[in-house]
């Protein structure tokens, strides 16, 4: 029987400039998956909870989360917040409880919507200065993604916390946290895919730990808890 799988998120979970996720999933995990991709570059989490209706429209069995690092990103000191805001069309200034609030409805609604059983990433460390400002923020934000997992009944799947147990045991060079430019709109990312999203398969691409921090322990750092994994 095919399990079918909805990756919700923004330009980590579209994969056009970070190491391909959806990719290690399907190579790390055994069974009869489909993994359909809903990704859009610069989301927040207020942007995601507007486009939910492609995903609840037609419920697929797991659904996984990965967003915040907009969310997080903004609250760093010289973040261009009013062009963010203009460009993603948030109608408030992006803020930690802001983002809860968001997120929480997104669970609410996946939970009252569809049968799915949902898991909540936390967000991949930004760079690989632990006690940078980057890393600290994505840390941040990584705890309010459990509290709202915990709250609405979802699985946290801790990502950042493995992802930082392999940068203390590998011990690399501080490598600073570099913003990227702003990313392609979903309108020109790619031809003839509505919001963004898309679900076929790119290969990995370039590995940019500077600005995301995926990929760092390659898919040891995707492997599922035990409760969520039952789901697969």
């Amino acid at each position: 029987m095919t399990t079918r799988v909805a990756c919700l998120g923004g330009s980590l979970t579209r994969a056009q400039l970070s190491v391909d996720y959806l990719d290690l999933l399907e190579r790390r995990l055994s069974g009869d998956l489909r993994l359909a991709r809903f990704g859009v570059n610069g989301d927040f989490a207020h942007n995601l909870l507007r486009r939910l209706d492609a995903v609840v429209a037609d419920p697929p069995d797991v659904i996984t989360v990965l967003i915040g690092t907009n969310d997080a990103r903004a609250s760093l000191p010289g973040h261009l917040v009013e062009r963010t805001m203009k460009r993603k069309h948030l109608p408030e200034r992006p803020s930690a409880g802001w983002f809860q609030e968001c997120l929480g409805a997104v669970v609410e609604r996946l939970r009252t919507e569809t049968d799915a059983t949902a898991g909540l990433l936390s967000l991949p460390v930004r760079g690989q200065e632990l006690d940078g400002a980057a890393a600290r923020a994505s840390r941040t934000y990584s705890r309010l993604i459990a509290e709202v997992a915990t709250a609405g009944g979802a699985t946290c799947l801790p990502l950042h916390e493995r992802q930082t147990e392999e940068l203390r045991r590998a011990d690399p060079a501080p490598v600073p946290y570099t913003a990227a430019p702003p990313l392609l709109s979903p309108k020109s990312s790619t031809p003839g895919c509505r919001s963004g999203a898309r679900s076929r398969f790119r290969r990995p691409g370039p590995l940019l730990l500077s600005r995301s921090g995926l990929g760092h322990g390659g898919g040891a750092c995707f492997q599922p808890c035990n409760r969520f994994q039952s789901s697969l």
